[in-house]
């Protein structure tokens, strides 16, 4: 994932496709952490396309900073899947708080966020082909009434997710370390499409991250990245490597390699002009889905346009690591 606003993440990790609905989603207290006033982020994610409806999750975010050390931060994601037409839909409003700073010039940064969230689930039973329409020695039958009773076709519930995020800036130092923690689902919805008896509501879920930015050369950035994520009895863990390298003073080009956890290598590279970053990734399946879905993987292209960029004075060091 090259813009580090609207991450994308796991999505084909097994370990939570297998009990829960895994949503993409960032540390609400990294909104708004950018060189500039505002930003607008989108992505196109298409995964597996050689099934014959592949995944399909577009997604916009537009994210404001102040200097009142409050940022703002606005998205929607919606993923298609299926026969069935699967829709999947979140919307986010995002606020966090940047004032507190320590050490020598205020040099360190502590960010809290929170996040307020809609869920929004349905699928049309008409598109699916189900047992009972299907003749021996026939075929499938359109015209046959199925018996199965879908009772939910239709959901939608509120979210509730906050985090913490470190982070230091000196132009100075070499190294430059950040770290965060985020718990989403606060509020534990009840999600008919996704909660049993047995457990009626959405788990929370514990994002947890670190790295740092090594200034190599005058001309050369590198960033060490590790995410842990767990729900309930699944979890990920994504460690990562990125570089970014200066061609002059307005142009960078973009590189690195995340790996999921038993599920997928992800490479990707991408260009920073002037206000403007694009970039590609694709996901190389190495678990035994490999097999269900063909050898694909999945594409990802995002694009970003940064407004009115900040002085050298209140210029970020920190770059927000790409997931």
């Amino acid at each position: 994932m090259i813009i580090c606003s609207i991450a994308g993440v796991a999505q084909t990790d097994p370990h939570f496709s297998q009990y829960y609905h895994f949503t993409p989603a960032i540390n609400p207290a990294m909104t708004g952490i950018m060189n500039g006033s505002l930003r607008l982020s989108a992505i196109y994610r298409n995964q597996w396309n050689a099934v014959m409806l592949p995944y399909e999750t577009p997604g916009i975010q537009v994210e404001a900073s102040t200097n009142r050390n409050f940022n703002l931060g606005v998205s929607f994601m919606n993923q298609k899947a299926g026969d069935g037409g699967f829709r999947y839909t979140q919307g986010q409003l995002n606020m966090n708080y940047t004032g507190i700073q320590f050490g020598n010039s205020t040099r360190h940064h502590i960010a809290i966020g929170i996040q307020a969230a809609f869920i929004q689930r349905s699928f049309e039973p008409s598109k699916l082909r189900l047992g009972d329409q299907w003749i021996p020695g026939v075929g499938y039958n359109p015209g046959l009434n199925s018996n199965d009773v879908f009772p939910v076709r239709n959901s939608i519930v509120p979210d509730i997710s906050a985090g913490i995020f470190y982070f230091a800036d000196a132009e100075e130092q070499t190294i430059l370390p950040f770290a965060g923690f985020a718990v989403y689902h606060l509020n534990q919805p009840a999600d008919p499409f996704v909660t049993t008896k047995d457990l009626p509501y959405i788990p929370m879920r514990f994002s947890m991250q670190a790295g740092m930015l090594i200034k190599a050369n005058e001309t050369t950035n590198i960033t060490t990245h590790l995410l842990y994520m767990q729900q309930g009895v699944a979890f990920s863990i994504i460690p990562g490597l990125q570089a970014k390298f200066y061609i002059n003073d307005e142009t960078a080009f973009l590189t690195g390699i995340y790996y999921r956890s038993k599920d997928a290598f992800t490479p990707f590279v991408g260009l920073e002009y002037k206000k403007f970053v694009v970039g590609a990734s694709y996901d190389i399946t190495s678990s035994d889905l490999s097999r269900s879905v063909n050898g694909t993987g999945t594409t990802e292209i995002s694009l970003s346009f940064m407004f009115d960029r900040r002085t050298p004075k209140s210029n970020y060091r920190f770059e927000c690591p790409r997931l």
